[in-house]
C-alpha cells in the first residue's frame, strides 16, 4: 500500500477566458483519470480538493471586478460547476471502487467566506491590502522592465 499524498489535478486560472464547459469536462476527466491509476497503483485513501472562489483570485478581480475589483460572479459559478461535476464524479468513483476512501474537501466556500466577511477574520480594510498589493506589483513589474 503506497503511504504517500500525490497533488495530481490543478486547473489554475489561465482557463477562465475559454469555454468553460468543454474545460471543466476535461478537467474532470482528466482527475478522475489519475485518481483511478492511484487507485490501480495501490491508493486506497485519496483526498481531492475542489476548486477555489477562481472569480476572487486577485488577478480576476483586477482584470474583470472593475474599479472596485468586485468577485467576478462568473468565474465563481463555473467553479461552483466544476466542484458539482467533480463531486458527482467522486461519488460515482467511490461506488465503482467500494474500497476507495476518497475525501472529497471543499475549500471554496471557506475561502469565500474569508473574502466576503473578512471582517469576521480581523482584516477590516481587505480591498485596500489587495490594491496595496497590486500597486507593489505593478510598480516592481513596471521597475524591471525599464
Amino acid at each position: 500500500m503506497l503511504a504517500a499524498l500525490f497533488y495530481i489535478c490543478d486547473a489554475g486560472n489561465g482557463y477562465l477566458n475559454v469555454n468553460f464547459d468543454n474545460v471543466i469536462h476535461l478537467f474532470i476527466f482528466s482527475c478522475l483519470y489519475n485518481i483511478k491509476e492511484m487507485y490501480q497503483l495501490g491508493a486506497r485513501r485519496i483526498g481531492v480538493f475542489n476548486a477555489p472562489p477562481m472569480g476572487c483570485v486577485p488577478f480576476q478581480r483586477t482584470m474583470a471586478g472593475g474599479i472596485i475589483r468586485t468577485c467576478v460572479q462568473q468565474y465563481n459559478d463555473a467553479a461552483v460547476y466544476f466542484n458539482n461535476k467533480l463531486s458527482i464524479g467522486i461519488d460515482t468513483f467511490k461506488q465503482n471502487f467500494p474500497s476507495s476512501r476518497i475525501a472529497y474537501m471543499d475549500v471554496y466556500n471557506p475561502l469565500l467566506d474569508i473574502i466576503v466577511n473578512n471582517q469576521k477574520y480581523g482584516n477590516s480594510n481587505f480591498h485596500f491590502v489587495l490594491s496595496f498589493i497590486l500597486i507593489l506589483t505593478q510598480s516592481y513589474k513596471n521597475e524591471r522592465f525599464v
